[in-house]
């Protein structure tokens, strides 16, 4: 398993009006470089795509196929530094 990755937030950006609190998301996923954003959440998800950071379902995520460096195709599952948010 795959130690956890802290990110420094140095973005200061303000994206989302409606949730301001969202916004913290949105500088982890930019500063740590992600490739996706995985979200419910009904502000974030409308997005689609954030500075080069594709926003996407769940099912969406697990859809996405991914080449290893065998040239195999497998999940995408845990591969990439995502976010899961519930929508409350």
């Amino acid at each position: 398993m795959k130690q956890p990755l802290f990110v420094k937030i140095k973005s200061k950006f303000k994206i989302i009006n409606e949730d301001p609190d969202d916004d913290i998301i949105l500088k982890a996923a930019y500063c740590s470089k992600a490739e996706y954003m995985v979200t419910e959440d009904k502000y974030l998800l409308p997005l689609q795509e954030f500075k080069g950071i594709r926003t996407v379902t769940v099912d969406e995520m697990l859809k996405i196929p991914k080449t290893n460096s065998l040239g195999l195709t497998s999940s995408t599952k845990i591969q990439s530094l995502v976010f899961w948010l519930k929508q409350l």
